[in-house]
Formats: C-alpha cells, sequence, structure tokens
C-alpha cells in the first residue's frame, strides 16, 4: 500500500512537473534558439557588408591588395565578421600613405620642374595606374607647390595623351 502511494505520488509530481516546467523550458529554448538563428543570420550579413565595404574600398583607391588580397580579406571578414573592418582600416591608412610617398617619388617630388611633374602624374591616371582619389589627391598637393593646371583627367581621354599623325 505505502509503495503504491509512492509510486501514484512520484507519478502525479512528473506529471506536474511535465505540464508546467518543461513545457515552458522548451518554450525558453525554442525562443532562444529563434533568436540564436537570427544573430546568425545578422552577423553574416555584417560580414558580407563589411567585406564588399572593403572591395569597394579597395576599388577606389585603384589597389589589389591593402594589407592582404581580397581572397584573404574574404577569409578574415568570414571568421571575424565585422571586426575585420577595424583591421582593414589600419592596414588602409599606411597603405594609403605608402602608396602616395611612391607616387610623388615617381612623379618626382622637388627634383624635376612642376611642368614634368604634372605630365607624368596625368599619364600615370590616364594609363589607369592611379586612381581618380590619389590623382586629385596629388594634384592638389602639386596646386599647393604652384601648378596651376593640374586637373582631374577625368574630362580628358586617355587619346588625347597620343601623338597626332599630323605632327609626326
Amino acid at each position: 500500500m505505502l509503495r503504491d502511494q509512492l509510486i501514484a505520488s512520484v507519478m502525479d509530481w512528473m506529471r506536474h512537473a511535465s505540464d508546467s516546467e518543461c513545457e515552458y523550458d522548451i518554450f525558453r529554448i525554442r525562443m532562444w534558439n529563434y533568436a540564436m538563428a537570427w544573430l546568425g543570420v545578422l552577423w553574416t550579413c555584417a560580414s558580407i557588408g563589411t567585406f564588399m565595404a572593403i572591395v569597394l574600398d579597395m576599388r577606389f583607391l585603384g589597389l589589389n591588395r591593402v594589407g592582404t588580397s581580397r581572397l584573404y580579406w574574404l577569409l578574415v571578414c568570414t571568421g571575424v565578421g565585422p571586426v575585420s573592418g577595424l583591421f582593414y582600416l589600419l592596414f588602409r591608412r599606411t597603405t594609403r600613405a605608402r602608396l602616395l610617398n611612391t607616387v610623388s617619388t615617381f612623379v618626382g617630388n622637388d627634383t624635376s620642374p612642376i611642368g614634368v611633374q604634372e605630365q607624368r602624374l596625368s599619364l600615370l591616371h590616364a594609363a589607369g595606374i592611379l586612381s581618380d582619389a590619389i590623382h586629385s589627391q596629388c594634384c592638389a598637393e602639386l596646386r599647393g607647390q604652384g601648378a596651376p593646371h593640374c586637373k582631374s583627367m577625368s574630362a580628358r581621354k586617355p587619346s588625347d595623351l597620343e601623338p597626332d599623325a599630323k605632327t609626326e
């Protein structure tokens, strides 16, 4: 008799526990999984957006690599997520400074006349080696040195730089 009462009380307790707490716990677990799934989707979308911003900025600068190539930036964005944008900004700053320094060295810092520097800069831009952003910043530096004719090459065509057939 006592044994049957104990079994009945345990069964009653189990039924009560399964009716109230277990369903609540299962609901909480389901809601947690639902929220985590959306967090994963948002994290993935932010990673893709960060990667696309990095690629567009690299194209804007006219560079194939900023610290590393686009493929590795994809891997970094996949692994680290949107935090990789901070790493990119650190690399971008130094790479842009190095690029401007290289262009000014190639064009001729103070070793050549300003007119020659303007021509070299225009030829680099027309050949597609320099992007519009870098070209305009270099032109601004040349204007600061007294080059009044340095202008954007976007209005000119590369054919304008080729010699005329009549002059030869």
